[in-house]
């Protein structure tokens, strides 16, 4: 999840999560690294490229789970620094293959200028979605070709240019939906929409709901009293014990099928 995303976990059965917090200003990373990402992982709609990078971020959530499950084994500071160098993997594979908004096929992440473009054309859109932003400002900005770089952003996660800013201005957009009474014809102005059908029409297409159907629902479920049991260390331990020999198996499979 990232940092700044609207978290809502839900579902109508019972289900066992894991959660993980990481401290950005703990890693070896620059303060402003994951500032302009939208981290997305989900196994249902992972292209065959983010596979196997899948599995080993899952391979270092379960290391880390360990590790963290058995408090004497993180006490020394050899065993503090493993559990932090970690966590520099586990933040690195998920900037490198599932930052949704920068994410080129690329599986060795072997064309850097490629991936560098892109992070400062996402950077821009970020800085400026609540105005005008045209493909033809930001290839003078990068001193390229506007059809070259119609046809580079068709090959990000996001499909092109216009939805890269379009998703931006509705994440945005959402927020307000969610944490403001402010009126949707006001929120989509305020987001950089020129029109607010404009903004039904791409949130619609990436929520697969209507604003005001959106934030409806989630208002409603706001208040529904969660139903949680929260497991002691030892009881998270053998879940995991548990855990473990289905999950291997299931790697194995999908990683030999790829």
């Amino acid at each position: 999840m990232d940092s700044s995303d609207i978290h809502c976990i839900y579902s109508d059965e019972d289900n066992l999560l894991m959660s993980l917090h990481i401290d950005p200003s703990q890693l070896d990373f620059p303060p402003d690294t994951m500032t302009n990402c939208f981290l997305e992982l989900d196994d249902e709609t992972v292209s065959s490229l983010q596979v196997a990078p899948m599995y080993q971020v899952l391979d270092r959530m379960i290391s880390l789970a360990y590790m963290l499950l058995s408090e004497d084994e993180i006490t020394t500071g050899a065993n503090a620094e493993t559990v932090r160098r970690q966590s520099n993997q586990l933040v690195d594979l998920l900037l490198r293959n599932f930052d949704w908004l920068s994410f080129i096929p690329d599986p060795y992440y072997t064309n850097r200028q490629f991936h560098e473009r892109c992070k400062r054309i996402m950077a821009y859109c970020l800085e400026n979605y609540t105005q005008k932003i045209s493909i033809s400002q930001v290839a003078e900005m990068e001193h390229i070709n506007e059809n070259y770089l119609s046809a580079f952003m068709k090959r990000t996660s996001l499909g092109g240019f216009k939805n890269s800013v379009n998703f931006i201005r509705c994440y945005y957009g959402e927020h307000l939906l969610l944490n403001t009474d402010d009126d949707v014809i006001d929120i989509s102005s305020r987001c950089g929409f020129s029109d607010p059908k404009y903004f039904y029409a791409a949130f619609k297409s990436m929520w697969d709901s209507t604003p005001a159907r959106h934030r409806k629902w989630y208002r409603e479920y706001a208040v529904v009293k969660p139903d949680v049991h929260t497991l002691t260390p030892e009881e998270a331990k053998a879940a995991l014990d548990r855990f473990l020999p289905d999950y291997h198996q299931q790697k194995m499979l999908v990683l030999t099928n790829i």
